[in-house]
């Protein structure tokens, strides 16, 4: 965390969604559609700064819009239906134990979510894992207009909860999120995949 903050002085936790709660088994399946033309940590370079995903995970094209789109861009190998129908499955669901661990959480410390995510991801993990119920306090890009790491989305999280950044703990798998994280003051926190999030969560002593 930011220069040793005390844990007992924050407000809220904060965490994204994919590949943190939500296993999350998209990149493999683009690089197969990329024909593996580059490698994993180049494909998500390019998927967090597309035109056509920032568009659609800000709820500015529809997801026929953006299939069309996505498979010029990336120059992928199928059609935009197939597209969509691999899409919807790329949210396998909740990692194991991530129900339990966000209900002990959710009574003791104010829980929120922050994540780039699209209708059709969102209403599948609803769904599925009724997951508007586990936690309340969600700000989705396509919902909010605003995406990691654009710093307004970080903001407007801060405005909405009205508090401080430094009364946040920020928990994502992307170096990039959390570094903005860091400059507006929250303290983020790298963690890989679920189990790493339990373990510093354990740490912590939260």
């Amino acid at each position: 965390m930011n220069g040793g903050a005390d844990v007992s002085s924050f407000e809220w936790l904060l965490f994204d969604i994919g590949g943190v709660l939500v296993e999350f088994i998209g990149a493999p399946k683009i690089l197969e559609w990329m024909n593996w033309r580059v490698d994993r940590e180049e494909m998500s370079k390019m998927w967090l700064y597309s035109d056509s995903v920032r568009a659609y995970e800000t709820g500015k094209i529809t997801s026929f819009e953006f299939a069309d789109s996505i498979v010029k861009e990336f120059e992928l190998s199928i059609k935009p239906d197939k597209f969509i129908e691999g899409f919807s499955n790329f949210p396998r669901g909740l990692y194991h134990g991530v129900e339990e661990f966000l209900r002990k959480l959710s009574e003791k410390y104010s829980v929120a979510t922050l994540s780039n995510t699209n209708e059709i991801h969102w209403n599948r993990l609803c769904k599925e894992n009724n997951f508007e119920k586990l936690v309340t306090n969600n700000f989705l890009s396509f919902r909010t207009g605003y995406m990691k790491p654009d710093k307004e989305a970080y903001l407007k999280v801060v405005e909405e909860l009205n508090c401080n950044a430094d009364k946040i703990i920020f928990f994502d798998d992307n170096r990039t999120n959390v570094e903005v994280g860091r400059d507006i003051g929250m303290n983020s926190i790298l963690v890989n995949g679920f189990n790493d999030l339990k373990k510093q969560i354990t740490e912590m002593r939260i």
